[in-house]
């Protein structure tokens, strides 16, 4: 198999932290761990296989129109991309709690700017282990991916990585 690309953002908080749990449970030496504020677009496209990580979507911005933060500012350039080699799963930070109604929308928006551009997603998870009221990251009674709650739930997270890292590799190696 070739190395995976595991691409996040943003840096420093709980994505980079999981992003950090799943490169050190799938193998170190399989993945390359990118901040998405230092991907290319050359380096993007020399991969077939990523993993991407997303934050969710904070108060502060749901009125804005175009968020700024690292991955708005990469989304221009997959906007110009032919990405069906690439298989991609995807993962998304969320707070069930206090954003139960737009629960891991991050995830969900990331997932449809790269199945737009042809890329074949896997790592679906069902929705019925959590408790939220509405995410734009969600088809039909699966998640597009797999969220993860550090806020109120980070007790679950190993156990939910490891869970979705069993469904993902033996997608990779097809």
């Amino acid at each position: 198999m070739n190395k995976i690309a595991l691409v996040y953002g943003p840096t420093g908080g709980s994505t980079e932290k999981v992003a950090k749990l799943i490169t050190e449970k799938f193998g170190k030496d399989k993945i390359d761990l990118i901040p998405v504020k230092e991907i290319t677009t050359e380096k993007w496209l020399s991969y077939d296989n990523l993993i991407c990580g997303t934050a969710t979507i904070g108060d502060d911005t749901w009125d804005q129109t175009f968020r700024k933060d690292d991955w708005s500012n990469f989304f221009p350039e997959l906007l110009n991309l032919d990405l069906k080699h690439q298989t991609i799963a995807c993962f998304g930070l969320g707070d069930h709690i206090t954003y139960s109604a737009h629960f891991v929308d991050g995830l969900g928006k990331l997932v449809k700017i790269l199945e737009d551009r042809g890329v074949k997603t896997i790592g679906r998870v069902d929705v019925k282990d959590y408790e939220f009221s509405h995410s734009e990251a969600t088809d039909g009674n699966q998640f597009v991916g797999l969220p993860v709650d550090e806020d109120f739930e980070s007790d679950k997270t190993n156990g939910r990585v490891l869970n979705w890292l069993s469904l993902i590799q033996p997608e990779f190696n097809k």
